[in-house]
């Protein structure tokens, strides 16, 4: 028993020398922000995830990352989402300004996925334009790729009728 405390005393030990000082830096930061940024800005599930977690460590109060959303990142990208987590907790460095024309790159993000502000989360997508704000003219010609506003919606993309449970 009395090796066993030893062996878990030398692992707290570890454990704590570890999380001394910083790991990582302000290039992996930027990195690791420049990664998420291409892929939010594609218009993907997997975007939608990455935008969530840029806008929520840009400002929490505003934006909310959905953990279980992080699940559709490929392997490759969540190893950059934990170099992100842990940079902006440890460097306390803005994620913005991690990449060039940061303000304007994360204020085209916040109106991209405007759907996902805390004022929106709740509403529901418009079922007739799925999201988009637009209907074709002619739904019944493949042939017409003429779009007008989704009257539903009235361009919107989003319904505020909330589902009941």
């Amino acid at each position: 028993m009395e090796s066993l405390q030893q062996i878990n005393d030398s692992a707290l030990a570890a454990i704590a020398a570890g999380l001394q000082g910083l790991r990582l830096t302000l290039a992996d930061y930027a990195k690791a922000t420049e990664a998420l940024y291409q892929c939010a800005i594609q218009g993907t599930g997997t975007s939608r995830a990455a935008a969530q977690l840029l806008l929520s460590a840009y400002n929490g109060n505003n934006w909310q990352v959905d953990i279980t959303d992080l699940c559709l990142l490929p392997p490759g990208l969540r190893k950059e989402v934990l170099i992100f987590i842990e940079c902006r907790l440890t460097l306390g460095v803005e994620p913005h300004e991690m990449l060039g024309n940061g303000d304007q790159k994360f204020f085209a993000l916040t109106n991209q996925w405007r759907r996902y502000h805390i004022r929106n989360r709740w509403k529901q997508t418009c079922w007739e334009c799925n999201g988009s704000g637009s209907e074709f003219v002619n739904p019944d010609d493949d042939r017409d790729d003429r779009t007008k506003t989704c009257t539903y919606c009235a361009g919107k993309g989003l319904i505020a009728e909330v589902e009941e449970f």
